[in-house]
């Protein structure tokens, strides 16, 4: 049993990766002797190695999907925020428009790149990656529809700065759907057991 599982660990060091309740599985029992007694792993292993890489991996993972899960609701407060700003700007002081055009749009495109950072961290699936990603490129083009309404260029053209809003909303759908993938991704709690179990 000792040299079956010493052949596990060799393998998996060499790029041919084991899950961590398997490798931890296999561990226990080459370490364990057929009456019983524990003793040292055979020369040539390095168990705590493979453990402790696995181990460090899984908390890093979880820690990245955790924050995607909180930067989702951050972001989704932002898109928001950019609704308030522009009607604010209509019904209370054109002072607002600055805000809303600079900040509130520079505040969410980075709440989306930190999405995208801790989806690739947190190895999110590539959909949900790719639409927190697209975020930054929809709120590029947020700006650039507004470019025939700066100009003042008149006809269809300027009727293109009409899309501005449309494009608005589609940012806020994303911004519901980033918000749903962030709870698929978010760990679940470890029970009262289990905690036992890990302080044991």
């Amino acid at each position: 049993m000792g040299r079956q599982g010493a052949c596990t660990c060799r393998h998996a060091s060499r790029g041919q990766p084991i899950g961590g309740r398997e490798r931890e599985t296999r561990l226990s029992t080459s370490v364990a002797g057929d009456g019983g007694s524990e003793h040292p792993p055979p020369a040539g292993t390095d168990y705590p190695a493979c453990i402790m890489s696995d181990q460090n991996g899984s908390t890093v993972k979880r820690g990245a999907r955790r924050a995607f899960a909180v930067g989702s609701w951050l972001l989704f407060l932002a898109i928001l925020g950019q609704f308030l700003l522009a009607r604010l700007e209509i019904f209370a002081s054109g002072g607002f428009l600055s805000y809303h055009a600079s900040i509130g749009a520079a505040v969410v495109a980075a709440l989306a790149l930190l999405l995208v950072v801790a989806g690739w961290i947190g190895r999110a699936p590539g959909g949900t990656v790719g639409l927190a990603a697209s975020v930054i490129g929809l709120v590029v083009l947020q700006s650039l529809l507004l470019f025939p309404y700066h100009l003042d260029l008149q006809g269809p053209a300027r009727a293109v700065s009409g899309l501005h809003v449309l494009n608005a909303v589609l940012i806020f759908w994303v911004g519901t759907r980033l918000v749903v993938r962030g709870r698929q991704l978010r760990p679940p709690s470890r029970t009262a057991g289990e905690a036992a179990g890990g302080a044991a």
